[in-house]
């Protein structure tokens, strides 16, 4: 068993001539039981619901599916509660296969509005850790496996070609067993990264050991359909005018975009890179603002992407990209200007930007939503309790939690805050990062939640911890 694994008998679907067992591995937090409090524990999973008592201090949790009378994709939902009904721990796992074969799974079950560290397989008293430890790395979240981590650096100078899986079915990272077969053909820091509608990953660009900007575009295929899924170059390095590290990152309808970030030189760049398969090509607009620092948001399914902030004082603030022969600076500004903020999409259409600092290095607790449609901005001052820069910006469920980043003083931020997605109204939760971070990765791994993945200390250290927010359901 993995972790705090608890088994509960009794959780039965309709018998038939073949059954199937499957197990769940109940994982808790580390010092941080919420079974404690709980006199009933809830699983759901397809059309299947089942409650029994928390009897002991320690019980197992299995239940049995009949050939044909479950299939599909469904998560698997437990829930502690307490004698009067009320949720003191909860935890899914992504949407999981119930086919009809014996299988377990593990199940992340904490705190809702905590922000909490999963244990080691090894010893459940200490948290997990990264191997290696990593910043400034790739993560991109892929359905039905969990997020693969990428290249990145293990501390200054010293870039990774690594890659390896955070698994959400399984708690734990998973590493090749041949490392050549999956890792980056050269190591590199602060690349890009997405998974397109194709199914293949991009991870594009990057910093070498010695923080030049390379122009190496490369994908993965997951799923194997092409082979051993291993990383393949579809653009050598060599090429200056395409070489970018730091760059945002969107894709739009003609395939994945870099925008601005550090070229050859060390200088910021303005335009766009444009990745597919066929390789990359350079495109530029009339009046494209050199950036650093700024983000790409796709809109209207990908037809437009707004990419806002990190140009000099005095430039145009936003552009709107819709095609390498259809990109241009908005005017006037609709908001001023902000780098190395984070910027959410909004389920109405609108993007809030958060945080950041400003054109005199110093960082901001404000926040503005943006409406591409109309072109207008609301500025929330004071939004955040915590002014930071460098900080990620997670959607989940119905929470955007804001985690990580720096203060002005170069103070890394520990606390961190989540606000009502539809209201924007701060949430309250006494929540902080066991160990404060910037550079890292925040991603939602498929199952409500929010892991966030390495990072870098304040004297730039990388970090292995790994922490799960769980918002409340």
């Amino acid at each position: 068993m993995r972790g705090l694994a608890r088994a509960l008998t009794g959780l039965a679907l309709a018998a038939c001539s073949q059954d199937h067992t499957l197990t769940l591995h109940i994982v808790t937090p580390v010092g941080d039981d919420p079974f404690q409090q709980a006199s009933t524990v809830r699983v759901s999973a397809g059309s299947h619901q089942s409650s029994s008592p928390v009897t002991g201090s320690h019980f197992n949790l299995s239940f049995t599916f009949s050939t044909g009378s479950q299939s599909g994709l469904a998560p698997i939902v437990v829930d502690a509660l307490a004698g009067n009904g009320s949720i003191v721990g909860h935890g899914a796992t992504p949407p999981y296969p119930l086919a009809p074969t014996d299988a377990g799974v593990w199940v992340y079950v904490a705190r809702p509005g905590s922000l909490t560290q999963p244990p080691s397989a090894s010893d459940a008293s200490k948290p997990f850790q990264l191997n290696p430890a990593r910043s400034r790395h790739a993560a991109v979240f892929y359905s039905g496996f969990g997020v693969f981590l990428a290249g990145g650096r293990s501390g200054p100078g010293n870039p990774l070609t690594s890659v390896s899986l955070w698994s959400s079915y399984g708690l734990v990272e998973l590493t090749a067993r041949d490392p050549s077969v999956l890792a980056l053909s050269a190591a590199r820091s602060d690349l890009a990264s997405g998974a397109a509608s194709n199914g293949y990953l991009y991870l594009v660009g990057g910093a070498d050991g010695m923080g030049a900007p390379t122009s190496l575009g490369e994908y993965m295929d997951p799923t194997g359909s092409i082979g051993v899924p291993f990383v393949r170059t579809a653009t050598q390095g060599g090429q200056p005018q395409l070489a970018r590290a730091q760059a945002a990152a969107a894709f739009g309808s003609e395939g994945f975009l870099l925008f601005g970030g550090l070229g050859t030189g060390g200088t910021p760049q303005a335009g766009a890179i444009l990745f597919d398969l066929s390789g990359s090509q350079l495109v530029g607009w009339t009046g494209a603002v050199p950036r650093l620092g700024a983000t790409a948001t796709a809109i209207l399914m990908g037809a437009q992407v707004i990419v806002f902030g990190g140009g000099p004082a005095g430039m145009p603030v936003m552009e709107r990209y819709s095609s390498k022969t259809s990109a241009l600076t908005i005017t006037p500004d609709p908001t001023a200007n902000r780098t190395d903020h984070s910027a959410t999409l909004l389920d109405d259409g609108r993007i809030l930007f958060v945080g950041g600092h400003d054109d005199t290095g110093s960082p901001l607790a404000s926040a503005t939503v943006y409406d591409p449609g109309t072109n207008m901005a609301v500025e929330m001052p004071g939004f955040l309790t915590y002014a930071r820069s460098g900080h990620t910006a997670s959607k989940v469920g119905k929470e955007i939690l804001i985690a990580g980043g720096q203060a002005g003083t170069g103070n890394l931020v520990a606390p961190a805050e989540a606000f009502d997605a539809h209201t924007l109204t701060p949430l309250g939760h006494a929540i902080a990062l066991s160990q404060p971070r910037l550079r890292h990765a925040a991603v939602n791994p498929g199952n409500d939640t929010v892991v966030i993945l390495g990072g870098e200390d304040a004297n730039g250290a990388a970090i292995g911890a790994v922490e799960i927010y769980q918002p409340v359901p």
